[in-house]
Parts: structure tokens; sequence; C-alpha cells
């Protein structure tokens, strides 16, 4: 079965859709209250966001290679940090099976193809396909 899904970067200009929107994120914006937050998503999802640990050692890391590199353990490290965790794999069970029904998308703020948004994304259809 084709799955409704797809990512976005979290913009609050964005035009909304008909998705249900499940911001991925740990932190909301600076000064974005709590209230005013379902202009950036419907869902606030943290826990399906990269630890913090993880988080910080990519903001820590210079740009060049060393960002780069950053990111893809960022992103190795995303991959175990689910693994380990039965909630979160549950929940992603849970999108997918939802995903086949009606339209839902998955946001994080980060302009990288390396953003864990891209590895949640197929997790989700390796979910679906189980």
């Amino acid at each position: 079965m084709t799955l409704k899904l797809s990512e976005y970067r979290i913009d609050p200009e964005r035009p909304r859709s008909e998705a249900l929107r499940i911001g991925v994120v740990r932190y909301l914006p600076r000064g974005v209250t709590r209230e005013e937050r379902k202009r950036y998503f419907d869902v606030w999802m943290p826990a399906l966001s990269p630890a913090p640990a993880l988080l910080k050692a990519v903001h820590a890391a210079p740009d060049g290679k060393k960002k780069d590199a950053a990111w893809k353990a960022l992103v190795a490290g995303y991959k175990k940090q689910i693994a380990a965790d039965a909630s979160a794999r549950q929940t992603i069970a849970l999108i997918a099976a939802m995903a086949q029904r009606q339209p839902i998308e998955i946001g994080c703020y980060c302009d990288v193809p390396t953003c864990h948004r891209f590895t949640l994304e197929r997790l989700i259809r390796e979910a679906a396909d189980e």
C-alpha cells in the first residue's frame, strides 16, 4: 500500500496543507509559545528527534569536513537511538499505519540533506512494509 507520507522543512510562512504535520524536533524555536507552535506543526513529537548529545555535537562542529562528519555521526546515532527505544519504534509503526489512511508530513528545521527527518521517513516506510 502506498503511504501518504512526506517530509518538510518547518517554516511558519509555509502554506498549510491537508496533511497532519508532525514536528519531530527536540526544541521549539526561541520565543515561540506552545500555543503558537500550530504555525509550525500540528503535533509536536520531540521523542522522535535526535538525543540532545547528538544535536550538541553537530552544533559544536566547525563548518567543512568536520561538520559533514558530525552530521553522519548524528544519523548513525539516531538510528541506534530509535532501534533501542521500543516506544519510538511503536510510534513509528503508528505513523506508518496512519499514513496509509491520511496524508502525513514529518518536519524539522534543518536545511541539510543529512537531516534526521529523511532517516525517520525511511524508518516509517520500512515499518509500513513489515
